[in-house]
């Protein structure tokens, strides 16, 4: 966002970048939580609404949704944390990419047993690169 508010670049030149990347970053799912407060079937809309907005990417609009369904699930259901995984398998149409992800990060050890290779799911590959254009 540093390029739409410097003038760099526009609203939709950043869209346009987002759109196939990898990993679009996190803004979508920072943002989500306060959805997750709202009617439950308006949730996963609004959710891809906020995603939409600054990263039309299906990744953000997944993690957009998965953030705002935990929220859903333990404020409002007062669920267990140990479910949310299944529960965001159950409102979110995960595609297979974000359900694999979903269970690499619900079968991670304790954090004094984490590898290199768990932080990297964890934290993806670091140093993280920065985006060009």
């Amino acid at each position: 966002m540093r390029w739409y508010f410097s003038g760099e670049k526009t609203i939709e030149e950043i869209r346009e970048f987002q759109k196939n990347r990898p990993n679009p970053g996190n803004a979508p799912a920072m943002r989500s939580v306060p959805l997750g407060l709202i009617k439950s079937d308006l949730i996963n809309q609004y959710a891809e609404i906020n995603a939409n907005a600054t990263h039309p990417n299906i990744n953000a609009i997944l993690s957009s949704q998965c953030i705002a369904r935990a929220t859903e699930f333990l404020i409002q259901k007062n669920g267990n944390v140990k479910d949310i995984t299944e529960y965001c398998f159950k409102t979110v149409s995960l595609n297979e990419e974000y359900k694999t992800y979903l269970r690499l990060i619900e079968n991670l050890p304790d954090y004094n047993d984490l590898t290199n290779n768990d932080f990297v799911i964890l934290c993806g590959k670091q140093p993280i690169e920065a985006p060009y254009f």
